[in-house]
C-alpha cells in the first residue's frame, strides 16, 4: 500500500495546511472503500489500487475538488468590479482630457505642441489606468477575502 500512501501524500501537498489532516483522513477512507469494492472480497492487488487511483484522478485535481475554486474577484463581486472599473477608467480619461484641454488652452502653440500634449495624455492615461486597475483590484480582493 505504499502507492496509496504516496498518492495521499501528494494530494495533501496541494491542500491548505489548516484543512489537510481532515481531508487526508477522508480521502484515505474513500480510497480504501473503493479499493475494497474493486477487490470484491479478495485481497486487493497493486493493479486494483492503480486502477482506483487512476479513476480518482491526478493528485492536484483531487485536491482542487476539495478546496474548490479560488478567485481573485469571485463571481458574486465581478459585475460590480467591472462597473467600478468602467466608472474609474471613464472618470480618469475625462479628467485627463479636461486637464489637457485646459493646459493647452493656456499655452497655445504650434501643431507640434498639440501632438506632444496628445502623447503626454496617452502616457498619463496608460499610467493612470494601470494604477487604477491595480488599486480597484486590490480593494475588491480584500472585500472578497473578508466576505468568505
Amino acid at each position: 500500500m505504499e502507492m496509496l500512501d504516496r498518492y495521499i501524500y501528494e494530494v495533501g501537498r496541494h491542500l491548505p495546511a489548516n484543512q489537510r489532516e481532515d481531508i487526508v483522513k477522508e480521502l484515505k477512507s474513500l480510497l480504501t472503500d473503493a479499493l475494497e469494492a474493486k477487490a470484491e472480497g479478495r485481497e486487493p492487488t497493486e493493479d486494483d489500487l492503480a486502477q482506483v487511483l487512476r479513476e480518482f484522478g491526478k493528485p492536484e485535481d483531487v485536491a482542487a475538488r476539495y478546496i474548490g475554486d479560488k478567485y481573485v474577484i469571485g463571481p458574486r463581486l465581478y459585475p460590480v468590479y467591472k462597473l467600478v472599473l468602467t466608472i474609474v477608467a471613464a472618470s480618469l480619461a475625462f479628467g485627463l482630457l479636461v486637464s489637457m484641454a485646459v493646459g493647452y488652452s493656456f499655452t497655445p502653440g504650434s501643431g507640434a505642441g498639440l501632438w506632444k500634449s496628445a502623447l503626454e495624455f496617452l502616457g498619463r492615461l496608460f499610467s493612470g489606468l494601470l494604477g487604477a486597475v491595480g488599486g480597484v483590484t486590490i480593494i475588491f480582493w480584500i472585500i472578497e477575502q473578508v466576505m468568505q
